[in-house]
Protein backbone atom coordinates (compact mmCIF):
# COMPACT_ATOMS: atom_id res chain seq x y z
CA UNK A 1 0.00 0.00 0.00
CA UNK A 2 1.45 3.36 -0.62
CA UNK A 3 1.57 6.21 1.47
CA UNK A 4 -0.88 7.76 -0.48
CA UNK A 5 -3.49 5.19 0.50
CA UNK A 6 -2.50 4.67 3.95
CA UNK A 7 -2.85 8.45 4.51
CA UNK A 8 -6.38 8.51 2.48
CA UNK A 9 -7.06 5.62 5.02
CA UNK A 10 -6.22 7.41 8.10
CA UNK A 11 -8.15 10.31 6.87
CA UNK A 12 -11.58 8.50 6.20
CA UNK A 13 -11.12 6.52 9.71
CA UNK A 14 -10.71 9.80 11.48
CA UNK A 15 -14.32 10.70 9.55
CA UNK A 16 -15.72 7.66 10.11
CA UNK A 17 -15.20 7.92 14.03
CA UNK A 18 -16.52 11.79 14.07
CA UNK A 19 -19.44 10.33 12.43
CA UNK A 20 -20.25 7.41 14.45
CA UNK A 21 -19.47 9.03 17.71
CA UNK A 22 -21.79 11.96 17.21
CA UNK A 23 -24.62 9.63 15.85
CA UNK A 24 -24.60 11.45 12.39
CA UNK A 25 -26.26 9.77 9.45
CA UNK A 26 -23.09 9.03 7.08
CA UNK A 27 -22.87 11.20 3.95
CA UNK A 28 -24.23 8.60 1.13
CA UNK A 29 -23.59 10.02 -2.12
CA UNK A 30 -22.73 7.78 -4.96
CA UNK A 31 -18.82 8.32 -4.74
CA UNK A 32 -18.73 8.45 -1.20
CA UNK A 33 -20.81 5.25 -0.06
CA UNK A 34 -18.45 3.24 -2.87
CA UNK A 35 -15.98 4.21 -0.89
CA UNK A 36 -17.40 3.48 2.52
CA UNK A 37 -18.29 -0.68 0.64
CA UNK A 38 -15.02 -0.73 -0.41
CA UNK A 39 -13.48 0.72 2.82
CA UNK A 40 -15.58 -1.51 4.42
CA UNK A 41 -14.83 -4.67 2.68
CA UNK A 42 -10.72 -4.18 2.80
CA UNK A 43 -10.38 -3.23 5.88
CA UNK A 44 -13.68 -4.18 8.74
CA UNK A 45 -10.64 -3.94 11.44
CA UNK A 46 -9.46 -0.38 11.41
CA UNK A 47 -13.15 0.72 10.55
CA UNK A 48 -14.35 -1.02 13.92
CA UNK A 49 -11.20 0.82 15.71
CA UNK A 50 -12.45 4.10 14.28
CA UNK A 51 -15.37 4.07 15.87
CA UNK A 52 -14.80 2.33 18.81
CA UNK A 53 -16.98 -0.23 18.03
CA UNK A 54 -16.73 -4.46 17.67
CA UNK A 55 -16.00 -4.84 13.84
CA UNK A 56 -19.74 -6.82 14.11
CA UNK A 57 -20.82 -3.87 15.75
CA UNK A 58 -19.47 -1.35 12.77
CA UNK A 59 -20.44 -3.93 10.00
CA UNK A 60 -24.24 -3.48 11.32
CA UNK A 61 -24.00 0.32 11.92
CA UNK A 62 -23.30 0.36 7.95
CA UNK A 63 -25.52 -2.02 6.81
CA UNK A 64 -28.57 -0.62 8.96
CA UNK A 65 -27.45 3.58 7.50
CA UNK A 66 -27.24 2.13 4.10
CA UNK A 67 -31.07 0.33 4.20
CA UNK A 68 -32.23 3.56 5.96
CA UNK A 69 -31.16 5.58 3.38
CA UNK A 70 -32.08 2.84 0.24
CA UNK A 71 -35.71 2.69 1.88
CA UNK A 72 -36.34 6.48 2.17
CA UNK A 73 -34.66 6.89 -1.23
CA UNK A 74 -37.53 4.16 -2.61
CA UNK A 75 -40.34 5.34 -0.35
CA UNK A 76 -39.82 9.09 -1.40
CA UNK A 77 -38.85 8.78 -5.28
CA UNK A 78 -41.23 11.39 -6.84
CA UNK A 79 -42.90 12.45 -3.15
CA UNK A 80 -43.37 16.17 -4.46
CA UNK A 81 -45.69 14.85 -6.96
CA UNK A 82 -47.37 12.22 -4.55
CA UNK A 83 -46.55 9.53 -2.24
CA UNK A 84 -45.80 6.17 -4.13
CA UNK A 85 -45.44 3.84 -0.87
CA UNK A 86 -46.88 3.42 2.41
CA UNK A 87 -45.60 1.51 5.23
CA UNK A 88 -47.46 -0.73 7.47
CA UNK A 89 -47.06 -2.80 10.52
CA UNK A 90 -46.98 -6.67 10.73
CA UNK A 91 -46.42 -8.77 13.52
CA UNK A 92 -44.68 -11.90 12.74
CA UNK A 93 -45.15 -15.32 14.89
CA UNK A 94 -42.75 -14.11 17.55
CA UNK A 95 -44.87 -11.29 18.38
CA UNK A 96 -42.81 -8.67 16.74
CA UNK A 97 -43.68 -5.64 15.18
CA UNK A 98 -42.03 -5.12 12.05
CA UNK A 99 -42.51 -2.95 8.90
CA UNK A 100 -43.47 -3.86 5.16
CA UNK A 101 -43.29 -1.68 2.42
CA UNK A 102 -46.21 -1.66 0.18
CA UNK A 103 -45.91 0.06 -3.91
CA UNK A 104 -49.17 -1.66 -5.24
CA UNK A 105 -51.18 1.88 -6.43
CA UNK A 106 -54.42 0.74 -5.42
CA UNK A 107 -53.16 -0.51 -2.36
CA UNK A 108 -51.36 2.85 -1.35
CA UNK A 109 -54.59 4.35 -2.29
CA UNK A 110 -56.98 2.06 0.27
CA UNK A 111 -54.36 2.57 2.62
CA UNK A 112 -54.43 6.62 2.38
CA UNK A 113 -58.40 6.63 2.83
CA UNK A 114 -58.72 4.05 5.54
CA UNK A 115 -56.27 6.11 7.78
CA UNK A 116 -58.26 9.68 6.41
CA UNK A 117 -61.14 7.59 7.48
CA UNK A 118 -60.26 7.19 11.21
CA UNK A 119 -58.85 10.70 11.52
CA UNK A 120 -62.03 12.63 10.29
CA UNK A 121 -63.95 10.36 12.81
CA UNK A 122 -61.70 10.09 15.81
CA UNK A 123 -64.06 12.03 17.79
CA UNK A 124 -67.13 9.89 17.54
CA UNK A 125 -65.23 6.82 17.51
CA UNK A 126 -64.29 4.63 19.13
CA UNK A 127 -64.60 7.16 22.06
CA UNK A 128 -67.47 9.73 21.44
CA UNK A 129 -65.83 13.16 22.76
CA UNK A 130 -68.99 15.33 24.70
CA UNK A 131 -69.91 17.99 21.60
CA UNK A 132 -70.86 14.29 19.23
CA UNK A 133 -72.58 12.34 22.56
CA UNK A 134 -76.26 13.27 23.45
CA UNK A 135 -78.16 15.79 24.12
CA UNK A 136 -75.71 17.93 22.89
CA UNK A 137 -75.50 16.55 19.18
CA UNK A 138 -78.56 16.11 18.47
CA UNK A 139 -79.04 19.65 20.01
CA UNK A 140 -77.05 21.56 17.57
CA UNK A 141 -77.21 19.50 14.44
CA UNK A 142 -80.82 18.53 14.92
CA UNK A 143 -83.75 20.59 13.41
CA UNK A 144 -83.70 23.26 16.01
CA UNK A 145 -79.44 23.91 15.95
CA UNK A 146 -79.66 27.29 14.51
CA UNK A 147 -82.20 28.33 17.47
CA UNK A 148 -80.21 26.61 19.76
CA UNK A 149 -76.86 28.21 18.63
CA UNK A 150 -78.44 31.64 18.63
CA UNK A 151 -79.93 30.80 22.37
CA UNK A 152 -76.16 29.56 23.76
CA UNK A 153 -74.83 32.34 22.32
CA UNK A 154 -77.03 34.91 24.18
CA UNK A 155 -76.65 32.93 27.13
CA UNK A 156 -80.39 31.99 27.32
CA UNK A 157 -80.16 28.18 26.64
CA UNK A 158 -80.50 25.63 29.51
CA UNK A 159 -76.79 23.86 30.14
CA UNK A 160 -78.32 20.26 29.70
CA UNK A 161 -77.52 18.39 32.97
CA UNK A 162 -74.78 15.30 33.69
CA UNK A 163 -72.42 17.44 31.68
CA UNK A 164 -68.57 17.24 33.07
CA UNK A 165 -67.75 21.15 34.61
CA UNK A 166 -65.55 21.71 32.35
CA UNK A 167 -67.45 21.22 28.98
CA UNK A 168 -70.43 23.25 31.11
CA UNK A 169 -67.74 26.06 31.62
CA UNK A 170 -66.90 26.05 27.87
CA UNK A 171 -70.57 26.27 26.90
CA UNK A 172 -71.17 29.16 29.42
CA UNK A 173 -68.67 31.36 27.79
CA UNK A 174 -70.08 30.89 24.12
CA UNK A 175 -71.81 33.12 24.91
CA UNK A 176 -71.81 36.75 22.65
CA UNK A 177 -69.25 39.69 24.32
CA UNK A 178 -70.85 42.93 25.52
CA UNK A 179 -69.11 44.88 22.10
CA UNK A 180 -70.51 42.05 19.84
CA UNK A 181 -71.70 43.60 16.45
CA UNK A 182 -72.49 41.40 13.29
CA UNK A 183 -69.84 42.21 11.02
CA UNK A 184 -70.85 42.94 7.51
CA UNK A 185 -69.65 40.59 4.52
CA UNK A 186 -69.86 42.43 1.39
CA UNK A 187 -67.67 40.66 -1.58
CA UNK A 188 -66.83 43.34 -4.10
CA UNK A 189 -65.28 43.39 -7.24
CA UNK A 190 -62.76 45.21 -6.19
CA UNK A 191 -62.26 42.97 -3.33
CA UNK A 192 -62.23 39.71 -6.18
CA UNK A 193 -59.65 41.18 -8.20
CA UNK A 194 -57.57 42.15 -5.61
CA UNK A 195 -57.36 39.06 -4.12
CA UNK A 196 -56.56 36.74 -7.27
CA UNK A 197 -54.10 39.22 -8.65
CA UNK A 198 -52.13 38.73 -5.08
CA UNK A 199 -52.71 34.69 -5.27
CA UNK A 200 -50.04 32.71 -6.56
CA UNK A 201 -51.11 31.00 -9.91
CA UNK A 202 -49.23 27.73 -8.77
CA UNK A 203 -51.29 27.14 -5.27
CA UNK A 204 -52.66 23.97 -5.08
CA UNK A 205 -56.60 23.31 -5.31
CA UNK A 206 -59.05 20.75 -6.09
CA UNK A 207 -58.66 19.58 -9.42
CA UNK A 208 -62.17 18.95 -10.26
CA UNK A 209 -63.41 22.60 -11.20
CA UNK A 210 -61.28 25.65 -12.53
CA UNK A 211 -57.42 26.61 -10.64
CA UNK A 212 -56.19 29.63 -9.88
CA UNK A 213 -54.59 30.43 -13.35
CA UNK A 214 -57.94 30.64 -14.99
CA UNK A 215 -59.63 33.27 -12.03
CA UNK A 216 -56.48 35.47 -12.20
CA UNK A 217 -56.60 35.68 -16.13
CA UNK A 218 -60.64 36.42 -15.31
CA UNK A 219 -59.52 39.49 -13.09
CA UNK A 220 -58.12 40.77 -16.18
CA UNK A 221 -61.41 41.25 -17.68
CA UNK A 222 -64.10 43.06 -16.33
CA UNK A 223 -66.47 40.94 -17.45
CA UNK A 224 -65.53 37.87 -16.01
CA UNK A 225 -64.63 39.33 -13.00
CA UNK A 226 -68.34 40.55 -12.58
CA UNK A 227 -69.25 36.85 -13.04
CA UNK A 228 -66.73 34.92 -10.72
CA UNK A 229 -67.70 37.36 -8.18
CA UNK A 230 -71.16 36.80 -8.62
CA UNK A 231 -70.75 33.47 -8.22
CA UNK A 232 -68.42 33.77 -4.99
CA UNK A 233 -71.31 35.77 -3.23
CA UNK A 234 -74.01 33.87 -4.30
CA UNK A 235 -73.24 31.06 -1.79
CA UNK A 236 -72.34 33.46 1.04
CA UNK A 237 -75.57 34.83 0.82
CA UNK A 238 -77.78 32.03 0.36
CA UNK A 239 -75.98 29.34 2.22
CA UNK A 240 -76.05 26.94 -0.69
CA UNK A 241 -72.88 24.31 -1.70
CA UNK A 242 -72.44 24.24 -5.64
CA UNK A 243 -71.80 20.92 -6.62
CA UNK A 244 -68.01 21.38 -7.46
CA UNK A 245 -67.25 22.60 -4.04
CA UNK A 246 -68.30 19.33 -2.44
CA UNK A 247 -64.82 17.61 -3.74
CA UNK A 248 -61.64 17.79 -1.44
CA UNK A 249 -58.84 16.00 -2.43
CA UNK A 250 -56.39 14.68 -0.12
CA UNK A 251 -52.87 13.86 0.15
CA UNK A 252 -49.81 12.83 2.48
CA UNK A 253 -46.86 14.91 3.33
CA UNK A 254 -43.64 13.42 5.55
CA UNK A 255 -44.17 14.46 9.01
CA UNK A 256 -41.54 12.81 10.75
CA UNK A 257 -38.54 12.04 7.95
CA UNK A 258 -38.25 8.09 7.16
CA UNK A 259 -42.23 7.96 8.27
CA UNK A 260 -44.35 6.54 5.79
CA UNK A 261 -46.99 5.16 8.16
CA UNK A 262 -50.20 6.25 6.74
CA UNK A 263 -50.92 7.34 10.70
CA UNK A 264 -47.43 8.72 11.03
CA UNK A 265 -48.42 11.77 8.00
CA UNK A 266 -49.72 14.80 7.76
CA UNK A 267 -52.90 14.42 5.91
CA UNK A 268 -53.12 17.93 3.51
CA UNK A 269 -56.76 18.76 1.67
CA UNK A 270 -57.13 20.33 -1.38
CA UNK A 271 -60.51 22.86 -1.82
CA UNK A 272 -62.36 23.93 -4.63
CA UNK A 273 -60.22 27.18 -5.36
CA UNK A 274 -63.18 29.79 -5.58
CA UNK A 275 -64.12 27.66 -2.12
CA UNK A 276 -60.86 28.45 -0.59
CA UNK A 277 -61.47 32.06 -1.80
CA UNK A 278 -64.32 32.21 0.43
CA UNK A 279 -63.24 30.64 3.26
CA UNK A 280 -60.28 32.99 3.16
CA UNK A 281 -62.44 36.08 3.37
CA UNK A 282 -64.13 34.46 6.02
CA UNK A 283 -61.48 34.34 8.49
CA UNK A 284 -59.66 37.31 7.08
CA UNK A 285 -63.46 38.75 8.38
CA UNK A 286 -63.57 36.99 11.60
CA UNK A 287 -59.71 38.14 12.45
CA UNK A 288 -60.46 41.59 11.85
CA UNK A 289 -63.81 42.08 13.59
CA UNK A 290 -62.55 39.83 16.69
CA UNK A 291 -59.05 42.32 16.84
CA UNK A 292 -61.39 45.56 16.55
CA UNK A 293 -63.57 44.49 19.56
CA UNK A 294 -60.33 43.33 21.54
CA UNK A 295 -61.96 39.27 22.02
CA UNK A 296 -59.05 37.86 21.78
CA UNK A 297 -57.09 37.01 24.72
CA UNK A 298 -53.33 38.52 25.04
CA UNK A 299 -52.59 34.92 25.91
CA UNK A 300 -53.02 33.58 22.23
CA UNK A 301 -50.15 34.68 19.61
CA UNK A 302 -50.62 32.33 16.68
CA UNK A 303 -52.39 33.35 13.75
CA UNK A 304 -53.05 36.39 14.67
CA UNK A 305 -50.84 40.10 12.30
CA UNK A 306 -48.44 41.61 14.32
CA UNK A 307 -47.57 38.71 16.85
CA UNK A 308 -44.52 36.52 16.39
CA UNK A 309 -43.67 33.34 18.70
CA UNK A 310 -41.08 35.22 19.38
CA UNK A 311 -43.03 37.85 21.50
CA UNK A 312 -44.76 34.64 22.94
CA UNK A 313 -41.36 33.21 24.70
CA UNK A 314 -40.05 36.92 25.98
CA UNK A 315 -43.37 36.48 28.13
CA UNK A 316 -42.98 33.57 29.14
CA UNK A 317 -39.68 34.20 30.00
CA UNK A 318 -40.12 37.79 31.95
CA UNK A 319 -43.65 35.52 34.04
CA UNK A 320 -40.72 33.36 35.46
CA UNK A 321 -38.01 35.97 35.98
CA UNK A 322 -41.36 37.36 38.44
CA UNK A 323 -41.54 34.78 39.76
CA UNK A 324 -38.02 34.24 40.98
CA UNK A 325 -37.92 37.82 42.26
CA UNK A 326 -40.89 36.97 44.18
CA UNK A 327 -40.23 33.50 45.33
CA UNK A 328 -43.55 32.03 44.53
CA UNK A 329 -44.14 28.30 44.04
CA UNK A 330 -45.86 27.85 40.89
CA UNK A 331 -47.04 24.99 38.41
CA UNK A 332 -46.32 25.14 34.76
CA UNK A 333 -47.83 22.70 31.86
CA UNK A 334 -46.81 22.73 28.36
CA UNK A 335 -49.29 21.08 26.83
CA UNK A 336 -50.19 19.68 22.50
CA UNK A 337 -53.14 19.29 21.28
CA UNK A 338 -53.48 15.85 19.16
CA UNK A 339 -54.51 16.08 16.00
CA UNK A 340 -56.14 19.59 16.49
CA UNK A 341 -57.56 20.90 13.19
CA UNK A 342 -58.72 17.11 12.41
CA UNK A 343 -61.03 17.03 15.92
CA UNK A 344 -62.81 20.17 15.45
CA UNK A 345 -66.55 19.29 15.51
CA UNK A 346 -68.76 21.17 13.41
CA UNK A 347 -71.47 22.65 15.43
CA UNK A 348 -68.53 24.26 18.20
CA UNK A 349 -66.82 26.23 15.25
CA UNK A 350 -69.79 27.58 13.97
CA UNK A 351 -70.55 28.89 17.47
CA UNK A 352 -67.13 30.12 17.80
CA UNK A 353 -67.22 32.22 14.58
CA UNK A 354 -70.17 33.82 15.19
CA UNK A 355 -68.62 35.12 18.39
CA UNK A 356 -66.25 36.62 15.43
CA UNK A 357 -68.69 38.53 13.99
CA UNK A 358 -69.79 35.89 11.14
CA UNK A 359 -73.17 35.88 9.47
CA UNK A 360 -75.39 32.85 9.87
CA UNK A 361 -75.49 31.97 6.22
CA UNK A 362 -71.66 31.82 6.29
CA UNK A 363 -70.51 29.61 9.07
CA UNK A 364 -73.58 27.20 7.50
CA UNK A 365 -71.54 27.55 3.78
CA UNK A 366 -68.03 26.49 5.51
CA UNK A 367 -68.76 23.72 7.67
CA UNK A 368 -71.73 22.21 4.85
CA UNK A 369 -68.84 21.80 2.12
CA UNK A 370 -66.87 20.01 4.42
CA UNK A 371 -69.73 17.86 5.75
CA UNK A 372 -71.44 16.95 2.32
CA UNK A 373 -67.89 16.60 0.72
CA UNK A 374 -66.81 13.55 -1.66
CA UNK A 375 -62.97 12.81 -0.58
CA UNK A 376 -60.26 11.49 -2.62
CA UNK A 377 -57.17 10.66 -2.37
CA UNK A 378 -53.88 11.99 -4.42
CA UNK A 379 -50.74 9.97 -4.73
CA UNK A 380 -47.60 9.60 -6.89
CA UNK A 381 -49.96 7.61 -9.03
CA UNK A 382 -52.39 9.98 -9.71
CA UNK A 383 -55.59 10.79 -8.39
CA UNK A 384 -58.01 8.23 -7.19
CA UNK A 385 -61.36 7.20 -9.50
CA UNK A 386 -63.12 6.37 -6.39
CA UNK A 387 -64.63 8.53 -2.93
CA UNK A 388 -64.32 7.55 0.34
CA UNK A 389 -66.95 9.12 2.88
CA UNK A 390 -68.23 8.14 6.90
CA UNK A 391 -68.90 4.90 7.51
CA UNK A 392 -72.14 6.13 9.25
CA UNK A 393 -74.90 9.18 9.05
CA UNK A 394 -72.75 11.38 10.96
CA UNK A 395 -70.35 13.24 8.48
CA UNK A 396 -66.64 14.19 9.03
CA UNK A 397 -65.50 16.17 11.55
CA UNK A 398 -62.40 18.27 11.39
CA UNK A 399 -61.93 21.24 9.31
CA UNK A 400 -58.96 20.16 7.36
CA UNK A 401 -55.20 20.70 7.14
CA UNK A 402 -55.36 23.47 3.93
CA UNK A 403 -58.54 24.68 5.05
CA UNK A 404 -57.69 29.02 4.37
CA UNK A 405 -59.72 29.49 7.37
CA UNK A 406 -57.98 27.08 9.64
CA UNK A 407 -56.14 28.96 11.80
CA UNK A 408 -59.72 31.61 12.56
CA UNK A 409 -61.23 28.65 13.69
CA UNK A 410 -58.81 27.65 16.18
CA UNK A 411 -58.31 31.29 17.31
CA UNK A 412 -62.02 31.53 17.98
CA UNK A 413 -62.00 28.24 19.81
CA UNK A 414 -58.97 28.62 22.07
CA UNK A 415 -60.30 32.60 22.64
CA UNK A 416 -63.56 30.47 24.43
CA UNK A 417 -60.98 27.71 26.36
CA UNK A 418 -59.04 31.16 27.75
CA UNK A 419 -61.48 32.71 28.65
CA UNK A 420 -63.11 29.80 30.87
CA UNK A 421 -59.42 29.61 32.39
CA UNK A 422 -59.28 33.35 33.75
CA UNK A 423 -63.07 33.47 34.80
CA UNK A 424 -61.97 30.20 37.34
CA UNK A 425 -58.93 32.52 38.50
CA UNK A 426 -56.19 30.21 37.27
CA UNK A 427 -52.94 31.69 36.39
CA UNK A 428 -50.37 33.93 37.57
CA UNK A 429 -51.16 37.23 39.04
CA UNK A 430 -49.02 40.26 39.83
CA UNK A 431 -48.57 43.97 40.13
CA UNK A 432 -46.01 45.97 37.96
CA UNK A 433 -43.52 47.85 40.11
CA UNK A 434 -43.54 51.33 38.11
CA UNK A 435 -47.59 51.86 37.62
CA UNK A 436 -48.71 49.29 39.88
CA UNK A 437 -51.05 47.98 37.31
CA UNK A 438 -52.44 44.74 37.61
CA UNK A 439 -50.92 42.21 35.26
CA UNK A 440 -52.93 38.75 34.96
CA UNK A 441 -51.77 35.74 32.78
CA UNK A 442 -53.83 32.09 32.79
CA UNK A 443 -52.26 30.37 29.26
CA UNK A 444 -49.75 31.32 26.89
CA UNK A 445 -51.02 29.69 23.63
CA UNK A 446 -49.30 29.56 20.21
CA UNK A 447 -51.72 27.81 17.87
CA UNK A 448 -52.12 24.94 19.59
CA UNK A 449 -49.10 24.28 21.32
CA UNK A 450 -49.67 25.99 24.88
CA UNK A 451 -48.53 26.59 28.16
CA UNK A 452 -50.83 26.93 31.11
CA UNK A 453 -50.11 27.86 34.78
CA UNK A 454 -51.24 28.20 38.19
CA UNK A 455 -49.03 29.99 41.37
CA UNK A 456 -49.64 30.82 44.57
CA UNK A 457 -50.61 34.49 45.76
CA UNK A 458 -49.06 33.65 49.35
CA UNK A 459 -45.21 33.84 49.28
CA UNK A 460 -45.46 31.34 52.23
CA UNK A 461 -47.36 28.04 50.07
CA UNK A 462 -44.95 25.09 49.23
CA UNK A 463 -45.47 23.48 46.06
CA UNK A 464 -46.77 20.72 47.92
CA UNK A 465 -49.81 23.01 48.76
CA UNK A 466 -50.21 24.51 45.17
CA UNK A 467 -49.75 21.22 43.68
CA UNK A 468 -54.21 20.28 43.93
CA UNK A 469 -55.14 24.05 42.38
CA UNK A 470 -52.47 22.49 39.52
CA UNK A 471 -54.18 19.59 38.52
CA UNK A 472 -57.59 21.54 38.65
CA UNK A 473 -56.05 24.11 35.74
CA UNK A 474 -54.80 20.71 34.04
CA UNK A 475 -58.62 18.96 34.55
CA UNK A 476 -60.59 22.55 33.09
CA UNK A 477 -58.33 22.52 30.56
CA UNK A 478 -57.89 19.28 28.92
CA UNK A 479 -61.80 19.02 29.90
CA UNK A 480 -62.01 22.34 27.61
CA UNK A 481 -59.94 20.47 25.08
CA UNK A 482 -62.49 17.42 24.57
CA UNK A 483 -65.71 19.91 24.99
CA UNK A 484 -64.85 20.94 21.35
CA UNK A 485 -64.15 17.39 20.27
CA UNK A 486 -59.89 17.83 21.00
CA UNK A 487 -57.87 15.95 23.46
CA UNK A 488 -54.25 16.23 24.51
CA UNK A 489 -51.75 14.30 23.56
CA UNK A 490 -49.44 13.20 26.59
CA UNK A 491 -46.42 11.92 24.85
CA UNK A 492 -46.32 15.79 23.78
CA UNK A 493 -46.94 17.24 27.07
CA UNK A 494 -44.90 17.94 30.37
CA UNK A 495 -44.89 19.94 33.61
CA UNK A 496 -42.82 21.34 36.26
CA UNK A 497 -43.53 22.10 40.00
CA UNK A 498 -41.16 25.47 40.74
CA UNK A 499 -40.38 26.13 44.69
CA UNK A 500 -37.70 28.25 46.18
CA UNK A 501 -36.37 27.65 49.58
CA UNK A 502 -34.23 29.92 51.92
CA UNK A 503 -30.55 28.23 51.99
CA UNK A 504 -28.74 29.78 55.34
CA UNK A 505 -25.42 28.40 55.09
CA UNK A 506 -24.78 30.84 52.13
CA UNK A 507 -27.72 33.22 52.70
CA UNK A 508 -28.92 32.66 49.47
CA UNK A 509 -32.32 31.29 47.47
CA UNK A 510 -32.11 28.26 45.10
CA UNK A 511 -34.88 25.98 43.33
CA UNK A 512 -36.00 22.91 45.17
CA UNK A 513 -35.06 20.11 43.54
CA UNK A 514 -37.70 17.60 42.19
CA UNK A 515 -36.69 14.54 44.45
CA UNK A 516 -37.51 16.79 47.63
CA UNK A 517 -40.96 17.82 46.19
CA UNK A 518 -42.31 14.85 44.84
CA UNK A 519 -45.62 15.42 43.10
CA UNK A 520 -47.70 14.14 39.69
CA UNK A 521 -50.37 15.18 37.62
CA UNK A 522 -53.07 12.87 36.07
CA UNK A 523 -54.88 13.51 32.82
CA UNK A 524 -57.99 11.04 31.13
CA UNK A 525 -56.92 9.95 27.61
CA UNK A 526 -59.32 9.93 24.87
CA UNK A 527 -59.47 5.86 25.70
CA UNK A 528 -60.78 6.80 29.16
CA UNK A 529 -57.60 5.95 30.84
CA UNK A 530 -55.68 7.87 33.18
CA UNK A 531 -52.53 8.89 32.00
CA UNK A 532 -49.29 10.60 34.31
CA UNK A 533 -47.40 13.63 32.85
Amino acid sequence: MTQAEKKKMRDFSHFMRRQIKNGRRLPLGKKARLEQIGFFRKFPVDIAEAGGLHMNEAKASMKQREETHRRRKALSSGLSGGLRAVQVELEDSSGNCRLQTITDPTSVEDGCMQENRARYQQTQTPHPTPPMSEPLYTMFTGPDADNNQQLLLEGKLPIPGGLAYPTQAFLRHCRLHDSYRPGPFPLTVEEHVDFWSRTPENKGSEPHGLHNGHFKAGALSELLASCDTAFRDLPLRSGHVPELWKNLMSFAIEKKPGDFRPQGMRTIQLFNSEAQANYKKAGRAAMKNAEEDDIIPKGQCGSRKQHKSIDLALSKRLIWDSLILERRSSGWISNDAKSCFDRIVHWVAKTALRRFGLPVTVTNLMFDILAKAKHRVQTGFGDSDWTFGPTGDVPFQGCGQGNGAGPCIWVAISAILIDAMEAEGFGYKSQTALTNEEFFASCLCFVDDTDVMESNDNVEATGEDLLPSVQSALDLWSGGISAYGGAINPAKSFWWLIDFKWRPSSGTWVFRRKAKMPGKLTLQEPTGLWATL
